[in-house]
């Protein structure tokens, strides 16, 4: 008699034409909706499927993990930062990119919706950075005052 799958375990990892293998499993139940959340993962073997899929079931059930239609700009690119680039990076690219993240890009859209970015909206953000993207303070020598520069950004920078 066959091994019985626990709860969710979907069915078991199925090689495609391309040699790479498939599962297709149920993370949970959405909290909101009341329906099934079912993901599909794909890999080069049949554990590294089952690993990643473990993964994000475990993130689903702790509250990490979020369907990408529910995800901001902000919310992306703080994971995306911390996640995927804090150990591939050095500390100083690090600091720049959270600099230009929380200064820049969280402030002009972090609340827009992932999937509902537009091109239009990202255009208009890099032609106003041109113009008057600076956000910098410094010290004036003479009066010991905080003062802003204005102006826009390079485009290298942007």
């Amino acid at each position: 008699m066959p091994k019985q799958r626990s709860n969710g375990d979907g069915y078991k990892p199925t090689q495609l034409k391309n040699g790479d293998y498939s599962q297709r499993i149920t993370l949970g139940i959405d909290p909101y909706t009341g329906k099934p959340v079912k993901k599909c993962f794909t890999g080069k073997t049949p554990a590294e499927v089952k690993a990643n899929a473990h993964a994000a079931r475990l993130k689903f059930q702790n509250g990490v993990y979020k369907e990408p239609d529910n995800i901001s700009v902000g919310e992306w690119l703080t994971l995306w930062l911390n996640e995927y680039q804090k150990d591939a990076i050095r500390t100083s690219t690090f600091m720049s990119y959270e600099g230009n993240i929380n200064n820049h890009i969280i402030p002009a859209f972090g609340n827009i919706k992932l999937l509902k970015l537009r091109v239009d909206t990202v255009n208009k953000f890099y032609k106003d950075k041109l113009v008057s993207g600076r956000c910098d303070t410094y010290k004036d020598k003479e009066s010991g005052e905080l003062k802003t520069r204005t102006g826009g950004l390079s485009p290298k920078t942007i």
